[in-house]
C-alpha cells in the first residue's frame, strides 16, 4: 500500500480514556457463536446488514454500550463501536486532536508492520 504524505494531513486522531466500565457485544470468536451468528457477520457484508446488526444488538433488553469486532485490515485487531447515546459518558478524550502526520512513531510502526510506503509530499504537506 502506498500513502501520500499529503493525506496525513487530512487525518487527524485523538485518544481517549475509559471513565467507567463499558459492556459490549464481541462479534467475533465465541461471541458470534452467543448470538447465533457465523463470521459472515463480523466479516466482508454489506453495510446496511452490519447496521441492522447493530441496531438489533443496541435494541437489545440487556442495553449494551456498543460491540466488539476484528478489524477488516487487521484481523488480530480488535475494534469498538460505542452507542453514542448509551455510552457517550464512558471514554473522554486526552489531550488535543492530533494530524497523523505529527504521529512519527505510530507511522513508523506501520509503516514495518504492514510494509506501507510513504510517498514524500514535495508542498511542504500543506496545500
Amino acid at each position: 500500500m502506498i500513502l501520500s504524505e499529503a493525506s496525513l494531513y487530512e487525518r487527524s486522531m485523538s485518544r481517549v480514556r475509559v471513565l467507567r466500565e463499558i459492556r459490549v457485544v464481541r462479534v467475533h470468536s465465541e461471541g458470534l457463536f452467543r448470538i447465533g451468528g457465523t463470521s459472515s457477520v463480523s466479516g466482508a457484508m454489506p453495510y446496511e446488514t452490519s447496521w441492522a446488526w447493530s441496531q438489533a444488538l443496541h435494541d437489545h433488553p440487556d442495553a449494551p454500550d456498543g460491540v466488539a469486532y476484528h478489524s477488516s485490515h487487521d484481523y488480530t485487531l480488535e475494534c469498538i463501536a460505542l452507542f453514542g447515546d448509551r455510552a457517550s459518558d464512558a471514554i473522554g478524550v486526552t489531550g488535543h486532536p492530533s494530524l497523523l502526520a505529527d504521529e512519527r512513531a505510530l507511522l513508523a510502526d506501520a509503516v514495518v508492520r504492514y510494509g506501507i510506503a510513504l510517498l514524500p509530499d514535495f508542498s511542504g504537506g500543506r496545500s
